[in-house]
This record gives C-alpha cells, structure tokens and sequence, in this order.
C-alpha cells in the first residue's frame, strides 16, 4: 500500500501519518483509499480496485472496496441511465430516442423559440434538428429515387459485391438495377443517403427487401449493386415456365434511418459529465500542466515540427484542476490539409501508451476515431505497423476495428490489427488493460453495444480526427465512452467539406446541426479568455502538398508555409496547376448526353494523364494519380474509354484512380486530373451543389487531395460565366475557378488557348483583379510592377540584372532575370528552360517582354563590365555578395541568401582571347522574335521605351558549387560529394534526353536550390542537338556548335578547336567537375596549376589515382576523346560508378583526404 501510494504521487509525509495512525494493514489501507478518492489526486477508481486485487486476490476485502466505491459514486455523480440493447425510451423523456422511425415521426419537436445551447437542452436539442434532417431526406429519396425500374438478378456480379456483403447468412443471391430512368445522379444520392429498397410486382405484390450493396461506394457504372435474400429470383419467378434473370419492378427506396437512429442513441446516452465538458465557461478552464515529458522520436515518420510539438505537449498535459461534474474541456487541433494532425494524434497515442506502461499504470484504454475508411487505416498503415516493425511485438494492443474486413482491406503482414466488432466482443473487452482502438465514428456506437461500459466509462482518451468533417451527434457518439477523467482531443479542418455542405433542411440548419463539434468549440473558447486560449492550437506549416500548390488553399486558410525540413521531391514531372482548353461544355441535362462533347473532354483528360506518366516513367516509385469529376456519368465514360481504348493500357497497368467529387475525401494522390463537365438544372443549381466542384468547400477537399500536381480540363468562358451567374461573394461563397484561371495565367500554365478568344480572355480576368484590386494604375504600368513585388536585386552585369521578386497573386518567392532585347544571345536560355522540367535544373516558370518598372531600369541600371568581379567569365557570387535582398537576414553558410548567375559576353571574350580559345560569331541575327510573349500590345505606352526580356525563375541560395568547393576543404564527406555528382549527372542524362547540350557545365553555374538539393543553371549557352535531331551538312552543324564556347578548364578539347561536337562535350566539363570534388585546393593557384596539367596532358595526379581508384578511371574515361567518351547515360552503367556508390555507402562518415 504505502508502494502504490508513492507511484501515485501522494506526500509521504502523509503516507507515514497513515502507517503511524492505524496499527494494521487493513486500516492502513483503508485510510489510504478514503485519502485516494479525493478529486484533487485525480486518480481513477480503476487502479485503486486493481491496486488491491493484486494484493488480495483471496480477500473479502476486495467486495468492501467496490461496495464503498460504488456508493461514493450515487453521491457524487448524477446516475445515466444505460439504454443498451433496448428500445425502450428514457423514462423521463418524451422522446422515443431508439424508436423505430415510424414512432420517432410521430414525435414531431414542438415549436418554439430558438435557444442557445445548454447543458440542460443539450439532447432535446439536437434531437429537434436530427429529427427534421432525417425528414427531409426522408421526401427528398423518394421523390427522387423511387419508381419503376428494370432489375436483374444474377450471379454475375462483381467479387467486391458478395465480399462486402454484410449479412451473408441471408442475403445469398445478387443483382443491380440498369435502367435508363435510373440515372446516374439517382445512384450516387441512393449510395449515400439509402440503406435497402422494397421490391413489389406490378401488382403492388411484396417480393422483399434488398439491401443496397457496400461496392457502389468504389464503382462508377450506371449500375445500382444489390443483395436479396434467398428465394427472391422464385419469387419473381412466379409460375413462370421460361426462366428470366431481369424484371420491371416498382422500388421503394428506405432512408439510412440506422444512421439517424445511431446518432439519437449517441445522444440519449452519453453521460452528463460529457456534455458538461462540452458546455464550458471560462471556470472550466484551468492551467494545463506536464503529466510527463514527451519522448525524442528517433523514427522519421514520427518527428513533429516545434507547434506540431506544442500541440503533443497540451495533449499530454493535464487540468490543473478537477472539475467534480465534468470532463475536462477537450484540446482543440485546427490545421489544414498536410499540417501533421494525424501524425500528432499517432504520436500521442504511442507516447501516452509508452508512458503509462512505464509507469505500470494497470488501465490505458485509448480511443481514436476519424470519418473516412483511408483515414481511420492510415493509423495502422503509417504509424503502427511501422512502429511494430521498428520495436517488435508491441506491449500493447491496437485494433481496427470495423462491421467487416473490407475496403482498404488489411495486407497479410498487418492483418492481426484488424478485427470485426464480433471478434473483438468475443475478446471481452472489459478484461483488456492497455488497448488502442481505431474505428469510425459510426463504428463507436458499435463499441457501445459491445463493451460493459461502467457508469465511469471505459476510455480514459479519446482522440477524435476530422472532427470538423461531421456533424456534432457523430462526434459525439465516441464521448459516450469516455471515462469521467477523460483527455478529449478534436482535430480537423473546417474549411473542407464537411456538415456546412451536406446537412439538408432549414430548420436543422437554422438550429446548428451544419456546424461541426470542432468548430462550434473554436469559436466558443475565442471568448473564454486567455487560458481557454491555451487548450487550442493551430498548425499553417505544410508537409504534403507540393509548395507549388499552395496558393490556391490560402483563398480559405490564408498564409501557408512550406515546410523548410520537407524531403527533396523525387518526382521528374511538373507542379502546381495547370488549365487545358477544350471545346467542351458545362450543359443543360438535354445537352449532356451528347457522347461527342463527353468524348472531347474525356480524351483531353487522358491524353494529359499519359503525358503525366510519360513525364515520370523514370520515378523510383510510380506516382498515383486520380481523375476526378463530379458526375458519376462523366467518370464511367472516361473508365469506358480507358478499357476500350488499347492505347490508354498504361492506364491501367499503373491502377490510375477514378473517383467522384463525393467521394475524394481521405485520398492522397501525386496528381490529380480534374474534368469539368457538370450539368445544369435551370433554377436547380443547389440540388448539385454537395458535390460541385464550384462549390467552394469541394473546390478545396478536391485541389487539396495532390501533392504535386493538379491539372484541369474545362472551356474558360463557360467556367467564367457559370461562376458569375450562380456564385454570390456577397453569400460568403468564392469564385473559385476565377481565381484557378488567374494564377495559371499568370504562370503561364493555360494551354490550348486559341489566341482570337485570348484577348478577351485577359480582359475578363483583368477586370476581375480590379474589382479585388480597385486601386488606379500608374501612367506607365508594367507587367512585372503589376504582378510582382521587388524585394531586392541579387546580382548585375552586362547582360542584365537579377531581382528578388514576391508575386502579388500566388505570394511565391521567385527570381526575375531582366534582360535588354537587343541582346542576341537570350532567346535560347528561355527556350532551353521551357521545355527543361527537372528536380536538379533551375526551374523556370514564365516569360515576357516588357519595359522596366519605374525605378527598376534607373536605380539599378546595368553597369558596365568590369575586371574587378574577378577571374571568372560570369557574375561570381562573391562580388555581388553584399547586394542582398531587402529584409534577409545571412548567416554564415550563406543559406538565407539568393543567386542567380548571368553571362557577361564581354568578359566571356576577354577570357577566351586571353586563354588562346578561339571565338566565334553568328553572322544571322538571332533577336527575340515568336520565343518569348511579347506581350506590349497589353499596355499602351510602351513606344517611348526601352524593352526588357523578363525570365521568371526559380529562387535558388546565393552560393554555388564553386563556392561550396572553396569552403569544405577539409571536411568533404565521400557519400556527400556522391550525392552531388549524381544529382549533376541526372540532370544533363535528361537534357541530353531532350537532345539539348549545356555546354558550360562549371561549379560556379551549378546552384543550392532552398532545400539544399542541386540545380544546374546558366543555360546562356544551351544549344539543340541537331546533329542527332536532323541529317545537316557538317557545316551547318558545325556552326551552330561553335558559336559560342564555355569556360577554359571546363571546355572539351573538341569545342576549344572548333570541330564538330555533340552532347558529350558536356561529359567532359563533367569529368572535370567530379575530379574537383573529389580533390580539394587549398589556393586558387594550385588548382590553376593541377587543372591546367589535366586539361594539357590528361594526367590526373598520382596521389588521386592511389587513393581513389574507381574514381579516377571514371574521371579518365570521361575525359578521352569524343569518339571513346562515355556518354551520359552510359556512365552509371560502367562498374567504376557502381563501385563508387558502393564505397560511398558503405563508408558514409569517410572524410576525403586533403593532398
């Protein structure tokens, strides 16, 4: 006794009163569990019942202890009636609460005024506005769904349909309704909103009741899936001789009235102390104090970010105080899409069972509830499974637990996390100690029935996941387990779909059915003061999507951050959003079955998701994508397509996605490919608006769903007209798809636009900037100053001047590269760039010409070229070091700093004079003429000056590889400079592929991009490889090759004598750039020196070749003559690469020798 009552934290000083005070251990005991029981100690019955079960098990005593508890509780706790298993109605409620529906119709609410929720009306109120939404959806499924319709009996259904069959004893034959009549919107509002469907003869004869099949939730066929119970093909059958397997029958379709009666249940028995807690006032709230100390992670899918950690801390923190009647107030998790709230709720999960095991605490019972079936399983998929992996047999037990195994079924090594509510019954859950349990939020009423839950409860937390997501009943339902000490968390997102959307009717709207638990508390502990304050977190830190596609989502969150600790995205395809014109139409009903117009949208639709693939066929791991529309018809047109077609195999070789709009939630995909094809019903637009993509609240569920990439297919005008004749701003809803079409138009990311509708086009989202934006424009407006903010210059030269730049519409961060027009050398870098879309080149976003900003072309004029940048032929970084953006902070490693490097011609000249390389000059003229948008017919008066060609880039750090080189001399790890090399050379593998050469491959245009990853940039002397494109006279391609040539130590012998050339003069620099990685200088002059010996005679020097073998005779290799050199793609097939990586990665912490 005195043990246990150290390990629960009671003074000794009184522990000893009690040993001196009571001669035996009985009496002993006795005082310390009168002290125990003191709300202030917070501890709960439970442990002290097995605190004395373990000691005696044999003794009598065991009974007076739960005699005394339980007549402790009828003092201080009101007693909950339990309704378990029984349909008899509360005694002192008028309610028939689990009535069937035909009773609870009769029991209409009474009219009265409307109140402000209360402890005291708390279920009479929610039972109000329940009661009118299940009678709206009541009318609203028959008048819509039921009728007569041909069905058909047979075995020949799909596998998913007898697997998901939820009562198999029973319903043992099969079928669907195919019908004309029985159209596609008909089918997904009897999915959803539907449970089982009456059959009759057309004599009004009953034949039976079929129950709507769990696999219409996964198909997209004009087909309704059904399960009969047995006999039903005789019965229809009748006296029959020939034998058919398809009928006309009426149907009469039966609301989910399950549902409405599982959240009444929900309500009639969750115990006060729960809805006390959920009805707090600014007493409720005290100081949360450490419980313990959250562990370290050291598995990377558990790590959290500082507020992710904050958020973990008031999660495992407890009340300061002990309310006798309640709860305490439950911690709230606001955050968007990829913030962390799953993994924040996993982690607390395994830190509070950790933690309680360790303390051998006897009963940790936690309870983890999420609204969609991905949702609840990536508990198990992403935390647990991983975890046991890691630790091994967990000490404790997790469950998913659901009404059957089906979708996403459980793999084969992870199957033992999954049970069925039976099996877990068949556990006796009452007798397990330490258990996780994961489930649906309808799947916890479930729990309810099963468990013997005690006047107390039975979890002691409960953690409720996308509790923005569903109605207060639903979120509810969970609470009915909770112990009377419970911890209550609440995480979700508001602004996605959610009961805002989807709860039908005036009066329960009207009386706050359509605002979720999750939101209802947030704007509640607003006005609860500053320690009500401190129950609530908000996460804004992105770690999932692509920073590329979060600007849109900040219509409705506002700023987002990316995360600066996100992995480097392996992906080779595009981000962010794109928009392709089609010929398409949003159409009257009449219209939308025109096959022709479903067929142009449809292909459009495939043609861009090949092109996705074909763009990442090279990615370790093959992306998923998902084609999403919002009518179920569209969507089995294009699965038809894809089925039908030979051509879209690769489709699905890779299981590429086909979901409807209703259905996105919970999903995550690489891209998504959106096609917007949706009918019209005149004056009707509401009824279609639950799953619109123009309803704002599916626009963000859907957008959110990519991590890379989100391309649409749609006719701009008829999105821009819908939107102005049906979407109010005034209501509060978003144009959406304005805002879509104007950030992909200011990247330049709109394709097939015809150029006669173009203009007018602008004119439209012109006009829409200046209704946000009414501001007058200056005199002289340019494009740059409009669309960009200045934020500093980065560097300048001869050939131009570098800016640091914030977009005033995706408030990105990029670099703009300003460039007079008469230079003749600038088209080929914005051509090159253009088609180049790779992880380790610098990206490039857009171009245009245009006159300079006020101010920009006078306060930053172009100086002239001067020796004093240095010896290098370009802008070196550390001559522009200083010239740092507005506002950046630097620290030593130069991380906070930007660069972007610029050819200087005049210098290029000097240099190459002065080295004995020969130049050359192109006697055509190559001025910029159809290769940027020339885009001056937009303003009008640009005629009195100067025009610039601008470049919008990715912003990169200030340092280059050049630099890094200069720095790390003594501290070159092997596996990093690896790494390096093979990010280099995977980017000039792909420019080769695209048949273009650098050919001006050096350190010093070789760039940090933000997350440290390599970008290759300078792409001022970049050529198209014609002599592999085309069959040319060798003259022709001899001079497009030797116009101009890169830096002497880097050049291949080939360019230097002006011969003919070809991709693998880049494999030369490249050989060039490995051997200095792998090479450190202490001077300037030693590498002059060491440089010029290999560049003369090919020798390497004999300390490398003795200490780096398989790097010596790659670097060797590279450098031969162009007839024996490598090519690029070659180089990582030769055993000398192999053995390098294999050295590299088995000698990580190997630090290069200095020479």
């Amino acid at each position: 006794w005195y043990s246990f009552g150290l390990q629960k934290e009671i003074d000794p000083d009184k522990l000893d009163q009690i040993k001196d005070d009571n001669g035996t251990r009985e009496e002993r005991k006795s005082d310390l569990l009168h002290l125990l029981i003191e709300p202030k100690y917070q501890i709960r019955y439970e442990d002290i019942v097995y605190f004395h079960y373990k000691i005696d098990k044999q003794s009598e005593f065991i009974t007076l202890i739960l005699d005394y508890i339980v007549d402790q509780r009828k003092k201080t706790e009101p007693c909950i009636p339990k309704y378990k298993k029984s349909n008899n109605p509360p005694k002192d409620m008028e309610r028939p609460w689990q009535a069937i529906y035909e009773e609870r119709l009769k029991a209409k609410p009474v009219p009265g005024l409307r109140q402000e929720l209360s402890t005291e009306n708390y279920q009479k109120k929610f039972y109000d506005t329940l009661w009118y939404e299940e009678k709206e959806h009541t009318i609203k499924l028959h008048n819509k769904c039921s009728g007569v319709y041909k069905l058909f009996v047979t075995d020949d259904v799909p596998p998913e349909v007898k697997e998901l069959a939820l009562k198999p004893e029973r319903y043992k034959e099969f079928g669907y309704i195919e019908d004309d009549a029985f159209t596609y919107d008909k089918i997904e509002y009897a999915t959803q909103a539907s449970e089982g469907v009456k059959i009759y003869k057309s004599n009004d004869f009953y034949v039976c009741k079929a129950l709507i099949s769990q696999h219409n939730f996964f198909h997209v066929e004009q087909r309704l899936y059904l399960c009969f119970p047995g006999r039903t093909m005789r019965m229809l059958q009748g006296r029959s001789s020939h034998r058919k397997i398809h009928f006309k029958v009426k149907m009469k379709f039966e609301l989910k009235h399950s549902y409405f009666s599982n959240l009444q249940h929900a309500i009639a028995v969750i115990p006060q102390y729960v809805i006390n807690c959920l009805i707090s006032d600014k007493h409720s709230f005290s100081r949360l104090e450490e419980k313990f100390k959250p562990q370290w992670s050291k598995y990377s899918f558990m790590k959290l970010d500082d507020v992710q950690t904050q958020a973990l801390q008031m999660i495992t923190s407890v009340s300061s105080r002990c309310v006798a009647d309640s709860c305490p107030p439950p911690v709230l998790l606001n955050g968007p899409f990829g913030s962390g709230k799953t993994r924040i709720l996993a982690r607390a999960a395994y830190e509070v069972m950790t933690n309680g095991i360790s303390k051998g605490d006897p009963f940790t019972r936690i309870l983890i509830c999420a609204h969609h079936p991905q949702s609840v399983n990536s508990f198990i998929e992403e935390y647990f499974t991983r975890i046991e992996n890691k630790e091994g047999k967990l000490p404790y037990r997790v469950f998913h637990v659901s009404r059957y195994l089906g979708n996403p079924y459980p793999n084969s090594h992870n199957s033992h996390f999954y049970m069925t509510f039976d099996e877990l019954e068949n556990l006796e859950p009452e007798k397990l100690e330490n258990v996780i349990i994961i489930a649906s939020y309808n799947g916890s009423l479930s729990l309810y029935d099963i468990i013997d839950v005690p006047g107390y409860g039975y979890f002691n937390y409960v953690f409720l996941d996308e509790a923005a997501q569903v109605r207060e009943p639903e979120a509810i339902t969970p609470l009915a387990l909770a112990t009377h000490d419970a911890k209550i968390v609440l995480a979700g997102d508001d602004k996605q779909v959610g009961p805002k959307t989807l709860v039908l009717g005036e009066e329960a709207q009207n009386d706050g059915l359509d605002v979720s638990l999750l939101t209802r508390l947030t704007g509640h502990y607003k006005g609860m003061g500053p320690t009500a304050a401190t129950y609530m977190t908000t996460l804004s830190i992105n770690y999932r999507a692509h920073e590329d596609l979060l600007s849109l989502p900040e219509l409705f969150y506002g700023k987002l951050h990316a995360s600066e600790n996100k992995p480097v995205w392996h992906h080779q395809g595009p981000s962010g959003y794109k928009f392709v014109c089609s010929d398409s139409r949003l159409v009257h009903d009449s219209v939308a079955a025109n096959e022709q117009q479903q067929s142009v949208e449809a292909c459009i639709v495939l043609e861009q998701a090949l092109l996705y693939l074909k763009e990442t066929e090279k990615e370790r791991k093959p992306p998923q994508i998902c084609i999403i529309s919002s009518t179920r018809k569209q969507l089995n047109h294009i699965k038809q397509m894809v089925y039908r077609y030979p051509c879209y195999n690769i489709l699905k070789e890779k299981k590429v996605k086909f979901l409807p709009s209703f259905m996105i939630q919970g999903h995550q995909f690489e891209a998504i490919f959106l096609c917007l094809l949706e009918p019209l019903k005149d004056g009707k637009i509401k009824e279609y608006f639950t799953k619109s993509l123009f309803n704002h609240f599916v626009f963000n569920t859907v957008i959110t769903r990519a991590k890379t990439l989100v391309v649409t297919v749609g006719t701009p005008f008829e999105i821009l007209d819908f939107e102005d004749q049906y979407i109010s701003e005034a209501d509060g809803e978003v144009k959406c798809w304005h805002e879509y079409l104007q950030l992909c138009k200011a990247r330049g990311t709109i394709s097939h636009l015809e150029p006669k509708i173009e203009k007018e086009f602008d004119e439209r989202l012109e006009k829409r900037m200046q209704q946000n934006d009414p501001a007058p424009a200056p005199l002289r407006q340019s494009r740059v100053e409009k669309d960009f903010e200045k934020l500093g210059m980065l560097g300048k030269g001869g050939f131009g001047v570098v800016y640091h730049v914030l977009h005033k519409v995706d408030k990105g961060k990029y670099a703009i590269k300003m460039i007079p027009t008469t230079s003749g050398k600038v088209k080929r870098e914005v051509h090159a760039l253009s088609v180049l879309y790779h992880p380790g080149i610098v990206r490039y976003y857009n171009s245009f010409i245009d006159c300079a900003p006020v101010g920009w072309d006078d306060d930053d004029a172009m100086d002239e070229p001067s020796t004093s940048f240095g010896p290098s032929n370009s802008l070196s970084v550390q001559s522009v070091r200083t010239l740092s953006p507005i506002g950046a902070n630097h620290n030593s490693s130069g991380t906070e700093s930007f660069s972007i490097e610029f050819r200087d011609d005049s210098l290029q000249k000097n240099r190459s004079q002065e080295k004995g390389i020969p130049t050359h000059t192109k006697s055509t003229d190559e001025t910029l003429t159809d290769d940027a948008t020339d885009d001056t017919t937009s303003y009008s008066s640009l005629a009195g000056y100067q025009k610039y060609l601008f470049i919008q880039m990715e912003l990169c750090q200030r340092k280059t590889l050049r630099d890094w080189l200069s720095i790390n001399v003594h501290n070159r790890y092997r596996i990093k400079v690896f790494n390096f090399f093979v990010q280099i050379l995977d980017a000039v593998i792909y420019m080769h592929d695209k048949d273009y050469i650098h050919r001006d491959l050096k350190p010093s245009n070789i760039l940090f991009a933000m997350d440290d990853s390599i970008k290759v940039g300078d792409f001022g002397l970049v050529k198209q490889n014609v002599a592999t494109k085309h069959s040319a006279p060798q003259s022709d391609v001899q001079g497009s090759h030797t116009s101009e040539i890169g830096t002497s130590f880097y050049v291949s012998p080939e360019q230097k004598a002006g011969h003919r050339y070809n991709e693998r003069a880049d494999v030369y620099s490249l050989g060039i750039i490995l051997f200095e990685l792998y090479f450190p200088f202490s001077t300037e002059m030693e590498r002059d020196k060491v440089l010029g010996d290999i560049k003369s005679n090919r020798r390497l020097p004999k300390e490398f070749k003795e200490n780096f073998y398989n790097e010596a005779k790659l670097v060797e290799l590279m450098l031969k003559p162009i007839s024996d050199r490598p090519s690029s793609s070659e180089i990582k097939e030769m055993d000398a690469f192999k053995q390098m990586k294999d050295q590299a990665e088995l000698n990580c912490d190997f630090i290069l020798p200095k020479f």
